[in-house]
């Protein structure tokens, strides 16, 4: 499937704030690879294939909810806020922020939000909170709102 043959829109920047629910929990990227070969013996590494499913699954929850609110291809800079609520099994297992946020990122470009991750210019205000199995479920909200090159009170 081709970024954007089931979601044909004319991108745009975003003009107001939009925001997006996948529900489950959201795995690491650079934790979940295989190394592939080829029939020329020829290695790559790849997702796993669960990583690959909860992706085309978050994509199309998040394809549909943008549909729904009217929300063009992202093709402009837009600030984002990601919120990430995961259970975790072990106190010893926890993930890096980064990655989980690369995955929110990379199904919002397979979702055909945004055209590509890198106008995702600002992440003021993410955070993931940690639960333990029972005590809530595991989801996450993205909110994407335009973004300003404007820096107020703030002196480079």
């Amino acid at each position: 499937m081709k970024k954007g043959d089931l979601f044909p829109r004319e991108g745009r920047g975003l003009d107001r704030t939009a925001v997006f629910v996948i529900e489950g929990q959201c795995p690491s990227k650079k934790n979940r690879h295989v190394i592939r070969r080829n029939k020329a013996g020829r290695t790559w590494i790849a997702p796993d294939s669960d990583y690959q499913r909860w992706e085309e699954q978050a994509s199309w929850e998040v394809r549909a909810q943008a549909m729904a609110q009217g929300v063009p291809l992202i093709n402009k800079p837009v600030w984002s806020k990601v919120l990430i609520t995961r259970i975790i099994e072990r106190p010893t297992a926890i993930p890096d922020f980064l990655n989980l946020v690369q995955s929110v990122d990379d199904v919002l470009e397979a979702a055909g939000v945004v055209e590509n991750d890198n106008l995702i210019r600002c992440y003021d205000g993410s955070r993931y909170r940690l639960i333990k199995p029972g005590e809530g479920v595991p989801r996450i909200k993205i909110i994407l709102s335009p973004f300003s090159e404007e820096v107020p009170d703030e002196k480079w």
